[in-house]
């Protein structure tokens, strides 16, 4: 939400950004923020940085339809009715303004990627029984396994191996395409100052391609992976992150960057990955 100066005038966040709709229009201007959401993300999120003694944290909840954005914390925070009192590090916004190696969640993207784009079937096995070495460079998986894997068992285990050679089957040109209709290679559309731009390689070389695909080599913020995962689940299409509320009957621009077979074949991937992989600690009731 941001805050104002002593003049009304905004200085951050939507106050900041919307400043000159805020004083056209003489009705409300309503959020996309559910309060009690943000409640609970705050909470929860409050709890997971004490019980690792972390420095701080991040958390987005998104509409994948609407593209909604339901909740969004960053901790620690501040009191925007006290914004002087506040450090450069509270007002950090870390889910939109952060920019992260977000390491295996991209393994969504290059399995996704592979199957729409007919690189690979369902079916296809890898060996992950050893190191991959990629120039001068070896990957490991966190978890070795001497196995032929699918694409479905490689998101089961998150095999940094098994994700590095399906996207060195992709090649680097299609995933560098691929990527950036998902938006990670642009900042965020969303409606404030405060957000970040992703860092990409100079240079998208043949050990970018293995590592990206892995989550590693490439930072964008929370809230552009909320975005891209929700095109992975809501049919296939790309809709813009936003922070205001969609009114009824509004329309909802959305354009399709995956078949909505790929979608179908991803949300069983996902959920698989938490019922039988090494995502059991997302499984709720």
């Amino acid at each position: 939400v941001g805050f104002n100066d002593i003049d009304n005038n905004g200085l951050a966040g939507l106050e900041l950004s919307l400043d000159g709709m805020l004083r056209e229009i003489d009705e409300p201007l309503r959020s996309s923020i559910d309060l009690r959401l943000q409640h609970i993300v705050s909470d929860e999120l409050d709890k997971k940085i004490q019980e690792f003694d972390a420095k701080a944290g991040a958390g987005v909840m998104m509409d994948v339809h609407t593209g909604e954005v339901l909740a969004m914390v960053s901790l620690p925070t501040y009191d925007p009715h006290a914004p002087q009192l506040a450090h450069k590090d509270q007002r950090f916004n870390r889910a939109a303004q952060g920019v992260y190696e977000l390491g295996s969640v991209f393994k969504l993207f290059t399995v996704a990627m592979a199957l729409d784009e007919g690189v690979i079937q369902q079916e296809d096995k890898f060996d992950i029984s050893r190191p991959l070495t990629v120039g001068n460079r070896v990957i490991r998986d966190a978890y070795p396994k001497a196995a032929m894997l699918n694409a479905e068992e490689i998101l089961e285990r998150s095999s940094n191996i098994g994700a590095a050679q399906i996207g060195l089957k992709v090649g680097g040109t299609l995933q560098r395409d691929f990527l950036d209709r998902f938006g990670f290679l642009s900042a965020s559309p969303l409606e404030i100052a405060e957000v970040g731009d992703p860092l990409i390689p100079d240079h998208w070389r043949t050990i970018r391609t293995a590592t990206i695909s892995y989550g590693h080599g490439l930072s964008v913020s929370p809230v552009q992976l909320a975005t891209g995962v929700s095109a992975l689940v809501n049919g296939g299409y790309m809709v813009k992150p936003t922070l205001l509320k969609v009114q009824e009957g509004q329309r909802v621009e959305r354009r399709p960057v995956i078949s909505h077979h790929t979608s179908q074949i991803m949300r069983h991937l996902m959920e698989q990955s938490v019922v039988d992989g090494t995502g059991s600690k997302a499984a709720v009731s």
